[in-house]
């Protein structure tokens, strides 16, 4: 700060001592306060690195009608995952472009759970798409799916129309980050 120690010379001579030093140090440590806050909001404001990914779970029905999961897994320690879509239908995509008849899908983030009566265990976690038909493709929003550590995002199926053997799929695409108070500014 060779600009500051001139600065100080010219009022030491002109007012005397003590006094300016004390005033000098308020102004240069106002100074480095702002400055401080202007490195922060900038931290703040500056976009993460953002990633898409595509996920994908298919499994057949081992026994029907019983409810079956579909994990689409979750996000690696220290990141998230904002959920942008989700796609639920039978293995052949092209099969049918109707609903399947007596079957119905839900997305969840949470704990999936191994579902083994057509009545329960209810699913651990917070539902972001409630029953929809199938073949379903579900469009989220802004901070409506946030996956974390520990959260998996998956899909329950159900209903008297899932029958033994057949094959059901879904996909994900989600946008992956690193798990920050800062980051959810941008979702």
């Amino acid at each position: 700060m060779a600009g500051a120690n001139g600065i100080k010379a010219r009022l030491d001579a002109a007012l005397g001592g003590v006094e300016v030093d004390a005033r000098l140090k308020l102004i240069i440590d106002g100074l480095d306060e702002l400055n401080g806050r202007a490195k922060g909001l900038e931290e703040y404001l500056t976009k993460p690195e953002l990633n898409n990914r595509n996920l994908v779970a298919a499994q057949p029905v081992a026994a029907g009608p019983l409810p079956l999961t579909l994990d689409l897994g979750n996000a690696a320690q220290g990141l998230m995952w904002s959920v942008e879509q989700v796609v639920i239908g039978h293995l052949d995509p092209l099969a049918t472009a109707t609903a399947i008849a007596n079957v119905a899908a839900a997305v969840f983030v949470g704990r999936p759970t191994n579902v083994t009566s057509a009545t329960g265990p209810s699913p651990v976690g917070q539902c972001i798409s409630a029953s929809q038909p199938v073949p379903t493709a579900i469009a989220f929003g802004g901070r409506k799916g946030i996956v974390r550590r520990g959260d998996h995002l998956y899909v329950i199926l159900a209903g008297s129309g899932l029958v033994p053997g057949d094959q059901w799929f879904a996909t994900a695409m989600v946008t992956e980050t690193v798990d920050t108070p800062t980051a959810m500014f941008w979702f």
